[in-house]
This record gives structure tokens, C-alpha cells and sequence, in this order.
């Protein structure tokens, strides 16, 4: 039966739409070719052509046939088009073919024969260059001329379904690929995170903000801390991490990373923490500064040195109280043998002071000279001896001992000293006592010598857990920032170093003309 123009169009509109429209792809080949079949009222296939040992080789994939037909879609299946001439070559070169059965010869006759077919109009489905596919029209029952409207149509078709495969494809191989890549991802990630679990250290990512709020913390913070990562994630009942960081340092710490991080992305800081067991632990922390979407975030590692730091001390201990016993022998010597020695040299000089009338001129001043450096011999001796191992120390303790300092340099600088504490009368340790006193004796010796201070302020405080020593004063200070290891600063390393002796904290803060203040701190 003949179809009107307008049903023709109709029915081929309908078909592209079909192939425009329907997301799944064999559905949408199905319906298109049935439309087309339909609208034409022939028997339409669409076969996907590979090739294969250089060979073309024929399936039909979707098919439309006015009386159903299995053993004619199965002749048509793996059918080698390089067994019927140059068809092939033809396809590939985006030729449309129309054969009929009078014209053809031996093998394509043959397969006209056992399909049943008189006519058929051979499309190719080129994708770029690439042979996918044809599309295919036969008539079981006349030999047809296919005339170019139905050439034009069939071509406008291929088009569209070779439009349709190449966005299928591209799809499938986008989603492929993005396939792989999740999974590639999702093994990087789990390797990525096997590694941060094997690391001895506290791998983290946090908000640079005043709590230094968690957005990913490793689990080994437990071994660490005591808590669970998970406590540092909860951002509405767990805990801040900057909450854990000891009450003394958390100020310092901030300003340290934040005084780093003004000169550039990185920063290293050491501070103390509580656990949960309110153990006191020592961290290293290292990171580097992120800038997101105009937020800020720090990334990098935490790492538990507190057995080192304890070693530290115990060496340092250990150094410093060997130093201290030598100067302790040398002072007994100097007082108990050169002194000894000196004065009785001096008693000696001065029983010929008796017979000083029968000097001559240059005797008498002979005799005043060694008389005058015996003196300061004796005096130079017992100050040494004092330096050495002060005696107030060992019997009076550190209160009277940075008041007897204060005295000695009262008279002769210009900087007005002035020494407050709560100890009524009580004792520390001798450890303690005497690092305090080193720590004062040095800091007061720094202050004379560059400060140029109208009045500094020592203060010892005892409080239930520590005692805090703060050494404040109104001189010209300096730029802590650039304070190296230099001849000045060594005073400074050694005070440092005597506060961690004794497992204490030592803290500077100067700024150019606002003066130092330096504390120190001592578990008590």
C-alpha cells in the first residue's frame, strides 16, 4: 500500500525523533527501525559491521519485517560482505547500494535465494571514517528501484542513528573512564589512608581559626591523646583540639605558628598538651598553610616527643648538675685552700709592717704595692668563690639570694631592681633553687649590660602546681624574631636550657621599645 508524502514524512520525523529522544540506545534502534520499516512497508534491518582477520563481517542487531521471519535474520547473521565483491569497499567509501536479483551473479544470487529477498538498498552507518554499521531495505516480492527520495531519507537516517551511536559511545566511554578513575581514586584514597595509619604520628587538616577546628584527624590522635578522632570531628558535642593544648602554652603556640606563617607557608612549633588522663605530653607539629576559597586551613603532622624531650632533660639535668658540683669543688678550694693561703701570706705582710721604720723609701713602697694587690687578691677570691656557689643558696635559700644580688648591684647601676614573692619563708628543692637563681643571676647580668632599664621587676610565684618566675623590664628590648646563636643569645639558650633541666617551660617575649619580659615556668 502506498503512503502519501505527509505520512512518509510523518513516519521518518517520528523515527528521528525516537532516536533524538529515547536515552536507551537499542530501544531507540528498535523503534526507529520498525518506524522506518513501517512508513516504507518493507522489511528494514540494521546490522553493526566489524572487521575481523580483514575481513567484514555482518550481524544484524535490530530488525522490522512485515511477516516475522528467525530463519532470515539467522542467514543474515555473521554474514562476510567480502564474499560478494567490492560491497565492502563500497560501504566504506559512504556509498549507498541498491542490488536486485536479476542483476546479481553466483554468491549474491545464492544468498538472494535462501533469504527470499528480489531487491535490497544498502546504507552505510559511518562514524568519522569508521564503518559501524548499515542500514538495510529489502522487498521480499518485487524488484525495486528505490528511488532518491528514499535514498535521501535512508541516508538522513544513517546520519542520525551514526549521531546517536557516537553519543552513546562517547557516554558509555565517559562513564568508563570516569569508572576507572573512581575506582583508581578509591584505591589511592585506601592506599593513601593505609599510610597515614602506619604513620607514628598524628596526620591532620584543620580550620585556621581560633580552635584550630578538626576536619580530618587520624585515628592515631588516640595513642597520643587518649581521645578518639572522632571527638575532634564532632563540631558540636566533641572538644577542640586547641582546648587539649596546655594552659600555658596555647597562647604562645598560636603566636608562634601565626608569627610563621606572616613570613611565609610553613611553620614548625613545640608545645605541651593534656590528655584525657590529664598526662602531660610534649608535641612536635609541623605544617603548611592552605588558602581555599579565601578560607584558611593547616595541614600536616603531629608527633609525640615526649620520651625525647624527657631525655633531654635528664641530660641536660644531668650536665648541669655536674657543672654545678665542679663549680661547688672549685668555690671549696678557692675558699678553703687559695683563700686560706692568700690570708696567710697577708698575715705574714703584716707582721713586717712592725719594721716598717726601718725601710728604706723603695722598701716602704714595695711593701705598700704587695700589700695593696694582696688585698684585692683576698677580695677577688672570696667574690669568685661567691659567684662560683654562692653561700646563701646552700643556707638561706633563693629568696635571699636574689635579695643579696640585688644589693650587690644596687649602688653601682642604674637600673632600679625590685624583687616580690609569696614563699613566706619557705623552701623549693635545691634543684629548683638553684636553676631559678642561675636563671635570675643571668637574666639581671643581660639587663645591665644591653636592656638600658630604669627599673626591672623579678617576681617568684608559688601556685599549687608550679611556680613561675617572671623577670619584666622597661628597657629598649629587641626583635626576638632575629635573636640567633650568637655571643648575646647564649644567655639566653642557657637559660632555656636550665628551665627544661628541671622539666620547665621558659618564655620571651620582647618587642623594640617596649621592653622584656621572661618567664619561666617549673612543675611543682
Amino acid at each position: 500500500m502506498t503512503k502519501s508524502s505527509e505520512e512518509v514524512l510523518e513516519g521518518v520525523l517520528s523515527a528521528i525523533n525516537e532516536l533524538t529522544v529515547n536515552q536507551n540506545l537499542n530501544q531507540a534502534l528498535d523503534h526507529a527501525v520498525r518506524l522506518v520499516g513501517q512508513t516504507f512497508d518493507s522489511d528494514c534491518f540494521l546490522s553493526k559491521i566489524i572487521l575481523e582477520k580483514k575481513k567484514w563481517i555482518s550481524n544484524v542487531r535490530h530488525s522490522w519485517m512485515r511477516v516475522p521471519d528467525d530463519q532470515r535474520i539467522a542467514i543474515n547473521q555473521n554474514l562476510v560482505l567480502s564474499a560478494f565483491g567490492d560491497i565492502s569497499k563500497r560501504l566504506l567509501d559512504g556509498e549507498i547500494i541498491t542490488l536486485k536479483y536479476s542483476e546479481s551473479k553466483r554468491k549474491l544470487k545464492k544468498h538472494f535465494d535462501e533469504s527470499g529477498g528480489k531487491s535490497v538498498i544498502l546504507v552505510p552507518v559511518l562514524i568519522g571514517e569508521n564503518l559501524w554499521g548499515m542500514l538495510a531495505m529489502s522487498d521480499i516480492e518485487d524488484e525495486r528501484d528505490w528511488p532518491k527520495s528514499v535514498r535521501a531519507t535512508l541516508d538522513s537516517l544513517a546520519t542520525v542513528i551514526s549521531s546517536k551511536v557516537r553519543t552513546s559511545e562517547y557516554k558509555k566511554g565517559l562513564k568508563n573512564e570516569i569508572d576507572r578513575s573512581k575506582k583508581a581514586l578509591l584505591n589511592q584514597n585506601e592506599r593513601y589512608l593505609s599510610l597515614i595509619e602506619n604513620v607514628p604520628g598524628i596526620i591532620f587538616r584543620c580550620k585556621n581559626d581560633e580552635d584550630w577546628t578538626m576536619e580530618f584527624i587520624s585515628s592515631y590522635v588516640k595513642s597520643v591523646t587518649g581521645y578518639e578522632s572522632v571527638d575532634f570531628l564532632d563540631h558540636k558535642k566533641g572538644i577542640h583540639f586547641n582546648s587539649i593544648i596546655h594552659e600555658s602554652d596555647q597562647l604562645m603556640a598560636k603566636e608562634d605558628v601565626e608569627a610563621q606563617l606572616l613570613k611565609g607557608t610553613h611553620y614548625r612549633t613545640t608545645y605541651r598538651i593534656r590528655t584525657k588522663e590529664n598526662e602531660v605530653r610534649w608535641l612536635w607539629e609541623q605544617g603548611v598553610q592552605l588558602i581555599e576559597n579565601g578560607e584558611e586551613f593547616l595541614e600536616g603532622c603531629i608527633v609525640d616527643i615526649s620520651d625525647r624531650v624527657n631525655s633531654h632533660e635528664r641530660v641536660l639535668a644531668a650536665t648541669l648538675e655536674a657543672e654545678e658540683r665542679e663549680r661547688s669543688r672549685i668555690s671549696r678550694n678557692v675558699h678553703d685552700n687559695l683563700q686560706q693561703l692568700l690570708i696567710t701570706a697577708h698575715m705574714n705582710l703584716t707582721f713586717l709592717k712592725k719594721r716598717q721604720a726601718d725601710f728604706t723609701d723603695k722598701e716602704k713602697r714595695k711593701y705598700e704595692i704587695a700589700n695593696d694587690y694582696l688585698q684585692k687578691a683576698i677580695e677577688e677570691s672570696r667574690s669568685l668563690s661567691h659567684k662560683l656557689m654562692p653561700k646563701a643558696i646552700e643556707d638561706y635559700g633563693f629568696e635571699e639570694a636574689v635579695e643579696g644580688l640585688i644589693e650587690n648591684v644596687d649602688e653601682v647601676v642604674d637600673t632600679k631592681f625590685e624583687f616580690y614573692n609569696n614563699l613566706n619563708g619557705d623552701r623549693l628543692s635545691s634543684k629548683v633553687e638553684l636553676c631559678l637563681f642561675r636563671i635570675t643571676q643571668e637574666a639581671m647580668s643581660n639587663i645591665i649590660k644591653f636592656a638600658h632599664a630604669k627599673k626591672c621587676t623579678i617576681q617568684l610565684m608559688k601556685h599549687e602546681k608550679t611556680v613561675i618566675l617572671t623577670i619584666e623590664d622597661d628597657g629598649i628590648g629587641f626583635d626576638k624574631g632575629k635573636v640567633v646563636m650568637n655571643a648575646e643569645s647564649f644567655g639566653l639558650n642557657s637559660m632555656k636550657n636550665r628551665a627544661s633541666s628541671v622539666g620547665g617551660q621558659f618564655f620571651l617575649d620582647s618587642q623594640i621599645g617596649n621592653g622584656t619580659q621572661l618567664i619561666v615556668e617549673i612543675p611543682y
